[in-house]
């Protein structure tokens, strides 16, 4: 929860709503960084969209539709770089009202199935 609060609870590639967390680096020897610094709030339709993309292909697709990747890369380091309030991710874990709301989200949205077939916002 800490990093969503850090990146204000939006995705970083679209500015949608943040859902879940993407690594901005692929694994190292079939481990993933789990480092605030190498994490960032995306979209499922994001996430699911860049795969094992490594993250400057991911920018020149993006580019190639004509989204501002200069934006991007300003957010990612401005977000990256931003000290994790690990007291307030604690604070919004156990908030009632959130865990209510993410839990209802997700059982939506998975019985939906569109974490599967939902559209990038791009």
């Amino acid at each position: 929860m800490a990093i969503y609060a850090r990146d204000g609870f939006a995705c970083v590639w679209c500015q949608g709503a943040g859902e879940c967390l993407d690594h901005l680096w692929r694994p190292v020897a079939g481990k993933y960084d789990n480092r605030s610094a190498s994490l960032v709030t995306s979209c499922m339709a994001c996430n699911n969209r860049r795969t094992g993309r490594r993250l400057a292909r991911w920018l020149r697709v993006l580019l190639g539709e004509g989204v501002d990747i200069c934006a991007i890369v300003r957010r990612l380091r401005t977000q990256i770089r931003l000290a994790v309030d690990v007291a307030r991710g604690r604070e919004l874990l156990l908030d009632p009202a959130i865990v209510r709301a993410r839990r209802q989200v997700g059982h939506v949205f998975r019985a939906s199935g569109q974490h599967r077939k939902q559209p990038c916002p791009f």
